[in-house]
Protein backbone atom coordinates (compact mmCIF):
# COMPACT_ATOMS: atom_id res chain seq x y z
CA UNK A 1 0.00 0.00 0.00
CA UNK A 2 1.20 3.50 -0.86
CA UNK A 3 0.73 6.50 1.44
CA UNK A 4 -2.33 8.69 0.93
CA UNK A 5 -1.95 11.56 -1.50
CA UNK A 6 -4.74 13.95 -2.35
CA UNK A 7 -7.12 11.84 -0.27
CA UNK A 8 -6.55 8.51 -2.05
CA UNK A 9 -4.05 5.67 -1.70
CA UNK A 10 -2.87 3.02 -4.15
CA UNK A 11 -3.64 -0.56 -3.07
CA UNK A 12 -2.73 -3.86 -4.66
CA UNK A 13 -4.49 -7.20 -4.49
CA UNK A 14 -2.78 -10.52 -5.11
CA UNK A 15 -4.83 -12.53 -7.61
CA UNK A 16 -2.67 -15.61 -7.98
CA UNK A 17 0.28 -16.76 -10.03
CA UNK A 18 1.00 -17.53 -13.65
CA UNK A 19 3.60 -19.80 -15.17
CA UNK A 20 5.69 -19.41 -18.28
CA UNK A 21 8.49 -21.53 -19.65
CA UNK A 22 11.85 -20.59 -21.13
CA UNK A 23 14.44 -22.76 -22.84
CA UNK A 24 18.20 -22.31 -22.31
CA UNK A 25 21.07 -24.65 -23.17
CA UNK A 26 18.67 -27.44 -23.97
CA UNK A 27 16.84 -27.14 -20.66
CA UNK A 28 13.31 -25.95 -19.99
CA UNK A 29 12.76 -23.59 -17.05
CA UNK A 30 9.39 -22.88 -15.47
CA UNK A 31 9.02 -19.33 -14.11
CA UNK A 32 6.27 -18.39 -11.69
CA UNK A 33 5.05 -14.81 -11.61
CA UNK A 34 2.68 -13.17 -9.16
CA UNK A 35 -0.41 -11.49 -10.54
CA UNK A 36 -1.16 -8.23 -8.71
CA UNK A 37 -3.74 -5.64 -9.74
CA UNK A 38 -4.00 -2.09 -8.39
CA UNK A 39 -6.72 0.40 -7.56
CA UNK A 40 -7.41 3.17 -5.05
CA UNK A 41 -9.08 3.49 -1.64
CA UNK A 42 -10.28 6.52 0.31
CA UNK A 43 -9.51 7.24 3.96
CA UNK A 44 -12.50 5.16 5.06
CA UNK A 45 -10.94 2.12 3.38
CA UNK A 46 -13.54 2.00 0.60
CA UNK A 47 -12.39 0.99 -2.87
CA UNK A 48 -13.27 4.03 -4.95
CA UNK A 49 -11.34 3.16 -8.12
CA UNK A 50 -11.63 -0.48 -9.16
CA UNK A 51 -8.74 -2.91 -8.73
CA UNK A 52 -7.88 -3.34 -12.42
CA UNK A 53 -4.52 -1.82 -13.26
CA UNK A 54 -1.14 -3.51 -13.73
CA UNK A 55 0.55 -0.53 -12.06
CA UNK A 56 -0.53 2.75 -10.51
CA UNK A 57 1.16 5.85 -9.12
CA UNK A 58 -0.22 8.06 -6.38
CA UNK A 59 -2.36 11.02 -7.36
CA UNK A 60 -0.59 14.25 -8.14
CA UNK A 61 -2.27 17.43 -9.35
CA UNK A 62 -5.59 15.58 -9.61
CA UNK A 63 -4.39 12.74 -11.82
CA UNK A 64 -2.69 9.38 -11.43
CA UNK A 65 -0.56 7.45 -13.87
CA UNK A 66 -1.84 3.87 -14.45
CA UNK A 67 -1.00 1.05 -16.81
CA UNK A 68 -2.68 -1.92 -18.44
CA UNK A 69 -0.96 -4.30 -20.81
CA UNK A 70 2.32 -2.34 -20.74
CA UNK A 71 0.66 0.91 -21.82
CA UNK A 72 0.33 3.98 -19.57
CA UNK A 73 -2.23 6.74 -19.27
CA UNK A 74 -3.91 8.92 -16.63
CA UNK A 75 -7.11 8.75 -14.60
CA UNK A 76 -8.89 11.34 -12.48
CA UNK A 77 -10.24 10.83 -8.96
CA UNK A 78 -13.52 9.52 -10.35
CA UNK A 79 -11.61 6.76 -12.11
CA UNK A 80 -12.23 8.19 -15.57
CA UNK A 81 -9.47 7.60 -18.09
CA UNK A 82 -8.79 11.17 -19.19
CA UNK A 83 -5.49 10.60 -21.02
CA UNK A 84 -5.59 7.30 -22.97
CA UNK A 85 -3.23 4.36 -22.45
CA UNK A 86 -0.92 5.43 -25.25
CA UNK A 87 2.50 5.58 -23.65
CA UNK A 88 5.26 3.08 -22.87
CA UNK A 89 5.85 4.91 -19.59
CA UNK A 90 4.25 7.83 -17.77
CA UNK A 91 5.42 9.52 -14.58
CA UNK A 92 3.30 11.59 -12.20
CA UNK A 93 2.35 15.19 -12.99
CA UNK A 94 4.59 17.88 -11.55
CA UNK A 95 4.13 21.60 -12.18
CA UNK A 96 1.51 20.90 -14.82
CA UNK A 97 3.68 18.52 -16.85
CA UNK A 98 4.18 14.76 -16.89
CA UNK A 99 7.18 12.90 -18.26
CA UNK A 100 6.19 10.23 -20.80
CA UNK A 101 8.04 7.75 -23.00
CA UNK A 102 7.32 6.52 -26.51
CA UNK A 103 9.61 3.67 -27.46
CA UNK A 104 13.01 4.65 -26.07
CA UNK A 105 12.53 8.42 -26.08
CA UNK A 106 11.15 10.74 -23.39
CA UNK A 107 9.10 13.92 -23.59
CA UNK A 108 6.40 15.80 -21.68
CA UNK A 109 2.63 16.27 -21.89
CA UNK A 110 0.37 18.81 -20.24
CA UNK A 111 -2.81 18.12 -18.27
CA UNK A 112 -4.83 17.96 -21.50
CA UNK A 113 -2.59 15.22 -22.87
CA UNK A 114 -0.96 17.51 -25.41
CA UNK A 115 2.66 16.59 -26.09
CA UNK A 116 4.28 19.94 -25.32
CA UNK A 117 7.86 18.68 -25.45
CA UNK A 118 8.44 15.96 -28.10
CA UNK A 119 9.79 12.53 -27.16
CA UNK A 120 13.38 13.08 -28.21
CA UNK A 121 15.40 12.61 -25.02
CA UNK A 122 17.17 9.43 -23.87
CA UNK A 123 15.96 10.09 -20.32
CA UNK A 124 14.12 12.79 -18.41
CA UNK A 125 13.02 13.62 -14.86
CA UNK A 126 10.02 15.53 -13.58
CA UNK A 127 9.96 19.32 -13.44
CA UNK A 128 11.19 20.91 -10.21
CA UNK A 129 10.95 24.69 -9.80
CA UNK A 130 10.41 25.16 -13.53
CA UNK A 131 13.26 22.98 -14.77
CA UNK A 132 13.57 19.33 -15.84
CA UNK A 133 16.75 17.30 -16.04
CA UNK A 134 17.16 15.59 -19.45
CA UNK A 135 19.74 13.35 -21.10
CA UNK A 136 20.62 13.30 -24.78
CA UNK A 137 23.47 11.43 -26.46
CA UNK A 138 24.81 10.44 -23.06
CA UNK A 139 25.02 14.01 -21.73
CA UNK A 140 22.81 15.88 -19.24
CA UNK A 141 21.25 19.32 -19.21
CA UNK A 142 18.04 21.15 -18.22
CA UNK A 143 14.98 22.35 -20.13
CA UNK A 144 12.23 24.78 -19.16
CA UNK A 145 8.49 24.15 -19.61
CA UNK A 146 8.62 25.48 -23.15
CA UNK A 147 11.18 22.84 -24.09
CA UNK A 148 14.05 25.32 -24.37
CA UNK A 149 17.43 23.98 -23.29
CA UNK A 150 18.39 26.40 -20.55
CA UNK A 151 21.46 24.34 -19.76
CA UNK A 152 22.72 22.42 -22.81
CA UNK A 153 23.21 18.66 -22.68
CA UNK A 154 26.99 18.80 -22.31
CA UNK A 155 27.51 17.48 -18.77
CA UNK A 156 28.36 13.96 -17.60
CA UNK A 157 26.17 14.27 -14.50
CA UNK A 158 23.97 16.84 -12.77
CA UNK A 159 21.85 17.37 -9.64
CA UNK A 160 18.81 19.57 -9.04
CA UNK A 161 18.96 23.30 -8.37
CA UNK A 162 19.15 24.60 -4.81
CA UNK A 163 19.73 28.23 -3.91
CA UNK A 164 19.70 29.02 -7.67
CA UNK A 165 22.73 26.81 -8.30
CA UNK A 166 23.06 23.35 -9.84
CA UNK A 167 26.07 21.02 -9.50
CA UNK A 168 27.37 19.80 -12.89
CA UNK A 169 30.16 17.42 -13.81
CA UNK A 170 32.57 17.35 -16.74
CA UNK A 171 35.54 14.98 -17.00
CA UNK A 172 35.07 13.84 -13.37
CA UNK A 173 35.31 17.40 -12.06
CA UNK A 174 32.38 19.34 -10.57
CA UNK A 175 31.26 22.94 -10.72
CA UNK A 176 28.03 24.96 -10.63
CA UNK A 177 25.76 26.60 -13.19
CA UNK A 178 23.00 29.15 -12.59
CA UNK A 179 19.50 29.34 -14.09
CA UNK A 180 20.89 31.11 -17.15
CA UNK A 181 23.18 28.17 -17.89
CA UNK A 182 26.27 30.17 -16.99
CA UNK A 183 29.02 28.12 -15.36
CA UNK A 184 29.44 30.44 -12.38
CA UNK A 185 31.89 28.11 -10.66
CA UNK A 186 34.04 26.17 -13.16
CA UNK A 187 34.25 22.38 -13.02
CA UNK A 188 37.30 21.93 -10.80
CA UNK A 189 36.26 19.97 -7.69
CA UNK A 190 36.43 16.27 -6.93
CA UNK A 191 33.30 14.11 -7.12
CA UNK A 192 33.17 12.61 -3.64
CA UNK A 193 31.99 15.85 -2.01
CA UNK A 194 28.71 15.82 -3.92
CA UNK A 195 27.16 12.70 -2.44
CA UNK A 196 25.01 13.30 0.67
CA UNK A 197 25.51 9.88 2.21
CA UNK A 198 27.59 10.82 5.24
CA UNK A 199 25.91 11.71 8.52
CA UNK A 200 27.31 13.06 11.76
CA UNK A 201 24.66 12.69 14.45
CA UNK A 202 22.12 15.39 13.48
CA UNK A 203 24.45 17.02 10.98
CA UNK A 204 24.52 16.38 7.26
CA UNK A 205 27.14 16.72 4.59
CA UNK A 206 25.03 18.51 1.99
CA UNK A 207 25.36 17.66 -1.74
CA UNK A 208 24.64 21.22 -2.84
CA UNK A 209 24.70 24.74 -1.47
CA UNK A 210 23.14 25.09 1.96
CA UNK A 211 22.77 28.49 3.60
CA UNK A 212 25.00 29.96 0.91
CA UNK A 213 27.93 27.59 1.49
CA UNK A 214 29.17 24.42 -0.24
CA UNK A 215 31.72 21.99 1.09
CA UNK A 216 34.65 21.39 -1.27
CA UNK A 217 37.72 19.19 -1.29
CA UNK A 218 41.12 20.17 -2.58
CA UNK A 219 44.34 18.19 -2.12
CA UNK A 220 42.49 15.85 0.28
CA UNK A 221 41.52 18.75 2.56
CA UNK A 222 38.07 20.27 3.06
CA UNK A 223 36.82 23.83 3.05
CA UNK A 224 33.85 25.88 1.80
CA UNK A 225 33.01 28.10 -1.15
CA UNK A 226 30.23 30.68 -1.34
CA UNK A 227 27.76 31.25 -4.18
CA UNK A 228 30.35 33.28 -6.10
CA UNK A 229 32.86 30.43 -5.94
CA UNK A 230 35.11 32.21 -3.47
CA UNK A 231 36.87 29.93 -1.01
CA UNK A 232 35.59 31.52 2.20
CA UNK A 233 36.84 28.71 4.45
CA UNK A 234 40.26 27.51 3.41
CA UNK A 235 40.76 23.84 2.52
CA UNK A 236 42.84 22.88 5.54
CA UNK A 237 40.56 20.49 7.43
CA UNK A 238 40.63 16.68 7.45
CA UNK A 239 36.85 16.43 7.98
CA UNK A 240 33.90 18.81 8.11
CA UNK A 241 30.43 18.21 9.57
CA UNK A 242 27.69 20.79 9.05
CA UNK A 243 25.10 21.68 11.64
CA UNK A 244 22.42 24.36 11.24
CA UNK A 245 24.50 27.29 12.48
CA UNK A 246 28.03 25.97 13.15
CA UNK A 247 30.52 23.67 11.48
CA UNK A 248 32.43 20.96 13.33
CA UNK A 249 35.91 20.62 11.86
CA UNK A 250 38.71 18.11 12.34
CA UNK A 251 42.38 18.90 11.93
CA UNK A 252 45.36 16.81 13.00
CA UNK A 253 43.03 14.43 14.89
CA UNK A 254 41.50 17.23 16.95
CA UNK A 255 38.07 18.89 16.66
CA UNK A 256 36.97 22.51 16.74
CA UNK A 257 34.09 24.80 15.73
CA UNK A 258 33.55 27.36 12.97
CA UNK A 259 30.75 29.91 12.71
CA UNK A 260 28.57 29.77 9.61
CA UNK A 261 27.65 33.42 10.05
CA UNK A 262 31.22 34.73 9.98
CA UNK A 263 33.17 31.73 8.56
CA UNK A 264 35.53 32.30 11.49
CA UNK A 265 36.88 29.94 14.13
CA UNK A 266 34.83 29.83 17.34
CA UNK A 267 37.06 27.31 19.07
CA UNK A 268 40.40 25.95 17.86
CA UNK A 269 40.82 22.25 17.07
CA UNK A 270 41.76 21.12 20.57
CA UNK A 271 39.07 18.54 21.47
CA UNK A 272 39.31 14.76 21.14
CA UNK A 273 35.64 14.64 20.08
CA UNK A 274 32.60 16.85 19.58
CA UNK A 275 29.06 15.47 19.34
CA UNK A 276 25.52 16.80 19.32
CA UNK A 277 23.14 16.58 22.28
CA UNK A 278 19.39 16.75 22.80
CA UNK A 279 19.90 20.43 23.66
CA UNK A 280 20.33 22.29 20.36
CA UNK A 281 22.37 25.02 22.03
CA UNK A 282 25.02 22.69 23.49
CA UNK A 283 27.57 20.27 22.08
CA UNK A 284 29.33 17.59 24.11
CA UNK A 285 33.13 17.68 24.05
CA UNK A 286 35.91 15.42 25.31
CA UNK A 287 39.44 16.61 26.01
CA UNK A 288 42.18 14.68 27.80
CA UNK A 289 39.57 12.13 28.94
CA UNK A 290 37.46 14.86 30.53
CA UNK A 291 33.87 15.33 29.39
CA UNK A 292 32.07 18.65 29.17
CA UNK A 293 29.90 20.90 27.05
CA UNK A 294 30.37 23.87 24.79
CA UNK A 295 27.78 26.32 23.50
CA UNK A 296 27.80 27.65 19.96
CA UNK A 297 29.53 30.84 21.07
CA UNK A 298 32.48 28.85 22.41
CA UNK A 299 31.74 29.01 26.14
CA UNK A 300 32.83 25.80 27.85
CA UNK A 301 31.21 23.92 30.76
CA UNK A 302 33.22 21.12 32.36
CA UNK A 303 31.94 18.34 34.57
CA UNK A 304 33.44 17.97 38.03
Amino acid sequence: MHPFQEGLAVVGIFLGTSENTTRSNGRIYVNEEQIVKYGFINKSGDIVIAIQYDSANSFSEGMASVSQGNKFGFINKSGDLIIPLWYDFADSFSEGMACIRRGNKYGFINALGVEIIPCKYDNAKSFVNGYANVRQNGKYGFINQYGNEIIPCIYDETYNFTESMCPVCKNDLWGFVNHSGIEVIPCQFKQDIFHATDKFNNGLIYPNFYQGLKRIKRNNKYGFINLEGKEVIECVFDEIFELSDVIIVKRNWKYGLLSKATNKEIVECVFDSISTTSNDSLLQVVKDKMSGYINKNGKQYWED
